[in-house]
């Protein structure tokens, strides 16, 4: 949709060109050319999954950094799909047991202490033997070490583990994990940790176990089925099904809420998304974001929680240091964020270390300095980027940011522009 500064609103096709655009609507039989000048509002409607002819949801393919494997043999060839939030696993392995596994397995490599979060909406009752749940294991073969948390159709869930490539598993039965269940598998070290949660956010301990696995390991979402499944007639009726939502994976811990991080400009533009590391130079983000680094000048703090309204005076002082979630300020120039630990140089206790994802709620590295800005143009991962000044190129957007300089998104990144004075 396109709104013009005369108020005219226009639908269909857009194309960029340069200080403008074109829209075209077959249907209506027009084509309209746009100058920056006379644009007032730009936006663009995503659909998070596509529809069939018959009206239902299709699911999509997995994204990076996550994988999906068929471990041990599958008489059927298992699947995993993803929309909306859901992982749909199907699987013919017959089991996670014994000294050899075979199951669906979709995963990322983690190393380290490392965690995975989750919950079982559910496994298909057709298959009682069946389960779902949380993996870590030391490799992709059939008799890997591995330790194991899930749910099953009836009769509760299991924790269970393997200690060596080739022995027997030990499974300890749990009848109070059942579907729907939140789940987390924690590592740290050679110690593994299972829990269960009714809501994702208070945790209740399953068992710990001692078991001395690689550096690198892979963490990701299991499913079985029943070992011995016969007399069924086709391909698809061998398959097992379970469904899982709300994953996130991380190392070496998920972050207690689902609250994006966000890096605030000094402009007062907002970035969010992931933070992979960061030093007293640049912001870094993931390779699959496809974001080049933000420099450490052009930033005023950076979010990993909300924030209490009564606790916002403090970023808007820019004094640099840490914001705690006990509310308590710890004054101190930022140095590092490296595996989930932020680092800042305090004059009273020296370099400091707290855990994002348990014990901070911000980082104050300066005062913000919003000015007066043209446009603001959002993004499809949610960013909001205050503009003073635009063009259009084909495939492309140029903005200049008051902190940062000049920017380009490509057209598909692009969410909504609009007009602001």
């Amino acid at each position: 949709m396109v709104r013009t500064s005369d108020g005219k609103i226009y639908q269909g096709q857009i194309r960029f060109e340069h200080n403008g655009l074109v829209i075209v609507n077959a249907a209506e039989g027009y084509v309209v050319s746009v100058e920056l000048t006379n644009l007032w509002a730009l936006s663009f409607k995503t659909e998070a999954a596509t529809r069939t002819e018959e009206g239902a949801i299709e699911m999509g393919a997995l994204h990076r950094p996550w994988q999906d494997a068929d471990v041990g043999r599958a008489e059927t060839s298992g699947s995993a799909r993803y929309a909306s939030g859901l992982f749909r696993l199907s699987t013919s392995g017959t089991n996670i047991l014994g000294d050899s596994d075979a199951f669906h397995f979709v995963y990322q490599a983690l190393g380290g202490d490392s965690e995975i979060v989750a919950r079982v909406v559910y496994a298909q009752r057709a298959a009682p033997g069946a389960k779902a749940g949380l993996m870590m294991r030391g490799n992709l073969r059939s008799d890997s070490p591995n330790v194991f948390l899930g749910v099953m159709p009836v009769g509760g869930g299991v924790f269970q583990w393997r200690e060596e490539e080739g022995q027997e598993t030990t499974v300890t039965n749990r009848k109070d994990v059942c579907a729907p269940q939140w789940l987390k598998l924690r590592r740290e070290g050679d110690s593994f940790s299972g829990y269960k949660s009714r809501n994702g956010r208070q945790w209740g301990l399953i068992e710990k176990l001692s078991l001395p696995m690689g550096k690198d390991i892979y963490v990701g979402l299991a499913m079985a089925a029943i070992r011995g499944q016969t007399g069924l007639d086709s391909a698809e009726a061998k398959l097992s099904h379970c469904a899982i939502d709300n994953v996130r994976a991380a190392s070496p811990s998920v972050p207690i809420t689902s609250f994006v991080p966000r890096v605030v400009l000094q402009s007062g533009s907002t970035i969010m998304g992931p933070i992979e590391w960061a030093d007293d130079e640049a912001i870094h983000f993931p390779p699959q974001q496809w974001r080049e680094p933000i420099p450490a000048w052009a930033v005023s703090g950076i979010f990993f929680q909300w924030v209490p309204y009564r606790l916002n005076s403090v970023f808007k002082a820019g004094r640099p240091g840490v914001l705690l979630t006990n509310g308590q300020f710890v004054d101190g120039d930022f140095q590092a964020i490296e595996r989930s630990r932020v680092q800042i140089s305090s004059v009273l206790f020296g370099l400091r270390r707290f855990d994002v994802n348990n014990e901070v709620l911000g980082v104050v590295l300066r005062k913000p300095a919003p000015g007066r800005h043209e446009f603001e143009v959002k993004t499809t991962d949610g960013s909001v980027w205050l503009a003073t000044a635009l063009k259009f190129s084909p495939n492309l957007i140029v903005m200049r940011d008051a902190a940062l300089g000049g920017h380009r998104f490509p057209v598909h990144e692009l969410q909504e522009v609009r007009r602001t004075r």
